[in-house]
């Protein structure tokens, strides 16, 4: 995997984001710091791509890892050879004022086995990246809801063993009350019963 690190406050230059069809193989990692300085921490990062001869565009959300904003190439974004463009933008947090590059000129070499079959759509890998937000989402809320049960269990158990030793303990006074003035205790130690009778 390449890593190229590009610093945004600098005049745009040319990225080579590798040979078509290759996945995950080139990495660039833009210095945003300054952005961040500017606009303040917690904004988003994106990178609009226009794929050589496509006259649209297409947006790719990008994490943020000690002030870089990281690209990682698919091979949807290299899917066509040739010369495309990239334009990076940070969005200020809670607001809708961004910080642009110019424009870079992508360019994708040409691979022999990427000649044949369908050029990938930017929207499908949209759809799955989607997918994947949404299962991680399920997920997590599927999670909560078990600890959550878990800890309602738990506290259903704990009340019932709390009552539990409550009736024992009142079963442990050891006295017994079973008709007018006539009781027995039992000592806890050596478990003597002795009745008592008291005069009325």
């Amino acid at each position: 995997m390449a890593v190229t690190e590009v610093d945004v406050s600098k005049r745009a230059n040319t990225l080579l984001i590798g040979v078509q069809g290759e996945v995950d193989a080139q990495v660039f990692r833009f210095d945003i710091s300054s952005w961040i300085e500017e606009y303040g921490s917690g904004g988003s990062a994106s990178i609009d791509l226009q794929r050589p001869g496509e006259k649209t565009s297409y947006t790719h959300g990008l994490s943020i890892v000690d002030g870089f904003a990281v690209w990682t190439v698919s091979n949807v974004d290299n899917a066509i050879a040739g010369q495309g463009f990239a334009q990076l933008v940070y969005t200020k947090p809670g607001d809708t004022k961004k910080a642009k590059t110019a424009e870079y000129v992508t360019v994708t070499e040409r691979a022999l086995d990427e000649q044949r079959g369908d050029v990938p759509d930017p929207y499908e890998s949209y759809l799955d990246e989607a997918r994947a937000i949404y299962s991680e989402t399920a997920a997590a809320a599927i999670e909560a809801a078990l600890h959550d049960a878990a800890a309602a269990e738990a506290q259903r158990a704990a009340e019932a063993a709390a009552a539990d030793a409550e009736k024992s303990a009142q079963e442990a006074q050891n006295v017994f009350q079973i008709a007018g003035d006539t009781s027995f205790s039992m000592d806890p130690v050596t478990r003597k019963v002795t009745m008592h009778i008291t005069e009325s």
